[in-house]
């Protein structure tokens, strides 16, 4: 079995990917995938082939009363992209999720120093605007 396709599947039922400004940094977009589940076996397996972070929590019922102990797997930047590119071909319903995502992130600079110093080209600053609203329109959507 493939593990990529595997986890294309997997994660295209039970994931999720954000798109979130930066606090501190507004001219910066967080992209970050994630995955919850009372079993860790497969997020185990995803941390060693994606890196990320795991940790156990306590899921909250929508009445605001304690669950059942949960784990979840999550990947930002680099991470996220190398993971999200890995399963696009296959994933079906967060598609356009991820093409956005990965479109925001192709428009991250790579180059050294203190981001807060660097001037933004307008360009790329008015690029991600457009695809922040267009992800807004397709959660709202969703």
């Amino acid at each position: 079995m493939n593990s990529v396709m595997y986890f294309a599947g997997f994660f295209d039922g039970e994931g999720s990917v954000s798109v979130i400004p930066h606090t501190k940094y507004p001219k910066s977009i967080i992209v970050s995938a994630q995955v919850s589940q009372v079993d860790p076996r497969p997020l185990i397996v995803l941390k060693e082939l994606f890196g990320g972070s795991l940790c156990q929590t306590k899921n909250r019922k929508p009445s605001g009363q304690d669950g059942h102990m949960i784990w979840k797997w999550a990947v930002t930047h680099k991470d996220a992209e190398r993971f999200l590119k890995a399963i696009q071909p296959y994933c079906i319903v967060k598609k356009e999720q991820i093409d956005i995502a990965l479109k925001i992130r192709s428009l991250v600079r790579t180059r050294g120093g203190n981001a807060q110093n660097r001037v933004l080209p307008k360009d790329t600053y008015d690029a991600r605007v457009a695809l922040l609203s267009e992800w807004k329109q397709l959660k709202e959507g969703a």
